[in-house]
């Protein structure tokens, strides 16, 4: 498992037209060491591996098993529109059908009603 979302962040990395020299000037490491975390020969610390996140603009989030499908496809779906923009619109239609709103999103809904 930390194999796979390890070289998961090369893919990440390549949407981004991104170099691995870039990155690891972003994160402040060298270039042989993104080489190391995308070929899953090391395992970076927590801190690296917010740092490397971050640097992609993106997070690092835990999946329930049984949404996993769902989100993989958003993700593929995403990386996929940055690359050709007629992707795009369908990846926006599925993540807007899979938007939970929080609870301040809640808190500002009851306000605009009438009578709450």
């Amino acid at each position: 498992m930390i194999f796979r979302f390890l070289t998961a962040i090369r893919d990440l990395r390549r949407s981004r037209n991104m170099t691995q020299v870039e990155l690891a000037n972003l994160v402040g490491t060298t270039q042989a060491y993104v080489s190391k975390v995308e070929s899953g020969r090391i395992n970076p610390e927590s801190a690296t591996l917010h740092a490397i996140a971050a640097a992609l603009d993106s997070e690092i989030v835990f999946v329930p098993r049984k949404a996993l499908v769902q989100v993989r496809n958003i993700v593929s779906s995403c990386l996929d529109s940055e690359r050709n923009p007629t992707v795009a619109r369908q990846a926006d239609s599925v993540i807007d059908e899979l938007f939970i709103p929080d609870a301040a999103d809640d808190d500002d809904d009851q306000r605009k009603r009438p009578g709450l």
